[in-house]
């Protein structure tokens, strides 16, 4: 069962991340985060951690703003599912 799971978690990651890197000829086209990956492989120029910095901001921000929009029922979901 574990290795079932181990399997299928690697599947995702690669379909999630690993393919859109190969798949995408055009730089206009790529995802976010291989869009963030791709700034850290700049060559002789190294990192722009700046850039990155706001990248990173640009991608999680989203999803900040929208967990504290609904933070009250996203809680209570999980009073009413009983986890602790």
């Amino acid at each position: 069962m574990t290795d079932v799971g181990l399997w299928l978690v690697l599947l995702a990651f690669s379909i999630v991340w690993f393919v859109p890197l190969l798949w995408t000829v055009l730089t206009a086209f790529k995802s976010l985060t291989v869009g963030l990956t791709l700034l850290t492989q700049m060559g002789e120029a190294g990192a722009q951690w700046q850039m990155i910095a706001a990248g990173t901001l640009i991608v999680a921000l989203p999803l900040f703003v929208v967990f504290v929009l609904f933070q009250r029922q996203f809680v209570e979901s999980f009073m009413r599912s009983g986890m602790k």
